[in-house]
């Protein structure tokens, strides 16, 4: 099917967002009414699923922006030679009118393609906005948005032709770093504030946790207390109290991230998909990345499917290293990612030193591990079964209704 999709008249309910929008504000109304009242806590959660694509958007949307041949496309279109294709990967664009455009990270698509891809995403981006403006607009109308927080996030960012991808699947700062906005409305020191903290998603339990109140929590977790904060996060609440002065900021100094591929070669670009379709045995690297203030640096290991980890103790199959110190989160150009790094000696003392904080956040007692990894790998089979896929193959073929393994 197409890439994009304009939907055009009434049809509304084509968009599993607009439904989702008004579900979520039927949901708000029913906790905060009888028998609900303003002293009993609640939850609510929805997952809009744009700016994803496909780019499925009411046409109103679409032509609330210019013609898409007044897009401006990104700096730096193609991978730079000092940059190993195994961070990379493929990618293809359909157009309503069914053609089709395949690029790499060294041939993009052609500029009018790239034109209407950027437009699609921020028409999809728009659409998204409004039916978020409506649930707040809802929230206003409970009369609890003064006693209620607020967390807008995304599950991952996008590439939008920067070094010749698209879409998530890289260890890049356009893939990795997400929008979060959050809204604690008795923390008057931090609304309408931009903050340079680390936070990550893994934080936001037990920061919503402390920000709603609960004293003495503790994430529900088996894990040993050991590796129990690398896993789930930590509070970092304390940033909404002084958002704007450096030391007070929460004791994080780094994020970390990790992806897939399916090749050992660093000079070869192949993405290992990682939803119930797709086969484990695919993963033959991992690739970790860690950003600090000043630098990301990515090491491509070997995968060991049996522990489910990378090979913290093999040589690596390639590294990158990136500058941030220029970078700017409004500057999606990000010039501190156009070239790699790693191969200057002078660089070699920082790579060491991000190495080492990358084998300790992912190095985890291994009786733990090998009990964990297995149980998930149960759970990751049966799934594959019900579905009608058979574990190490990808291919779907349906056959007895298998329940265990």
């Amino acid at each position: 099917g197409a890439s994009m999709c304009l939907i055009e008249g009434d049809e509304y309910n084509e968009i599993y967002d607009y439904r989702l929008m008004n579900h979520t504000i039927d949901t708000l109304r029913k906790v905060t009414s009888t028998p609900y009242n303003a002293s009993t806590p609640w939850y609510v959660m929805a997952g809009f699923r744009r700016p994803h694509r496909v780019f499925k958007v009411m046409k109103r949307f679409w032509d609330m922006y210019p013609d898409a041949s007044t897009f401006a496309t990104a700096k730096y279109k193609t991978r730079s030679p000092s940059q190993p294709l195994i961070a990379f990967h493929n990618g293809g664009f359909t157009l309503p009118n069914t053609s089709d455009y395949q690029g790499t990270p060294d041939k993009p698509w052609p500029t009018d393609v790239q034109q209407i891809a950027r437009k699609a995403y921020a028409s999809a981006v728009t659409q998204t906005d409004c039916y978020v403006g409506h649930v707040l607009d809802a929230l206003d109308a409970t009369g609890q948005a003064d006693n209620t927080i607020v967390v807008l996030h995304a599950d991952h960012g996008w590439q939008l032709g920067e070094h010749g991808l698209w879409d998530k699947q890289t260890e890049f700062e356009l893939a990795t770093r997400v929008p979060l906005i959050i809204k604690v409305p008795w923390k008057s020191a931090s609304v309408g504030r931009h903050t340079s903290a680390f936070v990550e998603l893994v934080d936001l339990h037990p920061t919503i946790a402390a920000l709603a109140g609960l004293q003495n929590y503790e994430t529900p977790t088996g894990l040993p207390p050991s590796i129990r904060t690398q896993a789930v996060g930590q509070d970092v609440s304390a940033v909404f109290d002084t958002p704007l002065v450096p030391e007070a900021k929460p004791g994080k100094n780094a994020s970390f991230s990790q992806w897939p591929v399916c090749t050992t070669n660093a000079s070869q670009s192949c993405m290992a998909c990682t939803g119930p379709q797709s086969s484990r045995a695919r993963i033959k690297a991992m690739g970790y990345s860690i950003r600090t203030n000043l630098w990301r640096y990515t090491v491509w290991l070997p995968f060991n499917r049996t522990m489910y980890v990378g090979d913290f103790g093999a040589d690596p199959i390639a590294t990158e290293l990136y500058n941030h110190s220029a970078s700017s989160p409004f500057n999606f150009d990000l010039d501190g990612e156009a070239e790699n790094l790693a191969a200057d000696p002078n660089n070699a003392a920082i790579m060491t030193d991000l190495f080492e904080q990358l084998r300790k956040q992912y190095t985890w007692p291994v009786n733990w591990l090998s009990q964990s990894r297995t149980a998930m790998i149960q759970r990751q089979l049966n799934d594959d079964f019900n579905l009608g896929f058979y574990p190490y193959t990808g291919t779907p073929q349906f056959g007895p209704n298998l329940t265990g393994v």
